[in-house]
């Protein structure tokens, strides 16, 4: 089945019933009804959109087709995959991931031993917050380290800087929404109509109707990121080349490591305090935040898209025969 913006609307379409449908439910049953009806008008929203940039949807879905037909048609059958190099990458990649797991096993043994500690830790303005913050903002000065880099290359006509770009907007953007973009710091009140909407009455995005939204989508992309990108580059040889020609960075596995141990430290934490998972059907009251085991999780992948940029930033990408 060929692969359109027609195919794609019609699949929307029936699983917008379905939000839709949740929506009633939450609403009759009085359960999370905030959290669907935001992912409802949400879903709206953008569903609207790619009704409206079909023809843009198309052309897209075509341009990546021919690419795609255009470089396996010229690969060398010799060459099998791209392979990618890192500059003192055991080093450099050994000493992320023993960072993360010793720092996670601090945090495993405060949920064990000392939770009054580990949740002065995780509070609003605390280590826990500010040091995501930091990671992100980190993120974003090495990928611009990489992006530059790469643009500074002999072969720098066949670099494409938008993904590495939509990255580093997206780590910028993480590290002011974790602090409110330094509401606190300097003293700014939320507006009115920005306090109607915001969960915690703070000058950000994530929190605007149902934290879950949020939470949910940015589980999902990082999930996909550290273990979907990779996956789909090792096994599909299409895949492989079209990362390279579009210059699409993605993490090596030392960078998926520190992930893992996000999702343990995660997990853990979750079920040890009985707070597993982002969703809205909760114990507690629906506007109730609970952090104990999504701040921690926040910090941690913050800290895993640092080990991806640091890492990323030491790459060098040849392609070479397959033995």
């Amino acid at each position: 089945m060929k692969l359109t913006s027609k195919l794609i609307l019609k699949t929307w379409g029936v699983l917008s019933f379905a939000v839709g449908g949740a929506l009633a439910l939450a609403v009759y049953s009085q359960v999370a009804a905030a959290f669907f009806a935001t992912l409802f008008v949400a879903n709206i929203f953008l569903f609207a959109i790619a009704f409206f940039l079909r023809a843009r949807i198309d052309g897209v879905i075509g341009y990546i087709e021919r690419r795609s037909d255009s470089l396996m048609s010229t690969v060398d059958p010799s060459i099998k995959a791209l392979n990618v190099d890192y500059v003192h990458e055991p080093k450099t990649g050994g000493l992320l991931v023993f960072l993360a797991a010793i720092s996670g096993c601090y945090f495993l043994f405060l949920t064990i031993k000392d939770v009054d500690a580990y949740s002065r830790l995780i509070v609003e303005d605390g280590i826990v917050e500010y040091a995501s913050a930091v990671f992100w903002a980190l993120a974003a000065l090495m990928m611009l380290v990489a992006t530059v880099k790469s643009s500074r290359k002999i072969d720098a006509a066949e670099f494409k800087p938008l993904p590495s770009v939509i990255l580093l907007i997206f780590f910028v953007v993480c590290a002011g929404e974790e602090i409110s973009w330094g509401q606190r710091l300097i003293g700014i009140e939320t507006p009115d109509l920005l306090k109607a909407i915001n969960v915690q009455d703070e000058l950000n995005l994530h929190n605007i109707g149902s934290i879950s939204v949020f939470s949910n989508a940015f589980f999902f992309l990082s999930v996909l990121f550290f273990f979907g990108l990779p996956y789909a580059r090792s096994r599909s040889e299409m895949a492989s080349h079209l990362i390279e020609s579009f210059s699409i960075p993605f993490p090596n596995r030392y960078a998926v490591k520190t992930f893992k141990i996000a999702l343990v430290v995660w997990i853990f934490a979750g079920v040890r305090f009985g707070t597993l998972g982002f969703h809205p059907f909760s114990v507690y009251a629906e506007n109730y935040y609970n952090q104990l085991d999504d701040e921690i999780f926040e910090c941690f992948a913050a800290y895993s898209f640092f080990a991806f940029s640091v890492m990323n930033s030491l790459s060098v990408v040849e392609v070479r025969p397959s033995d």
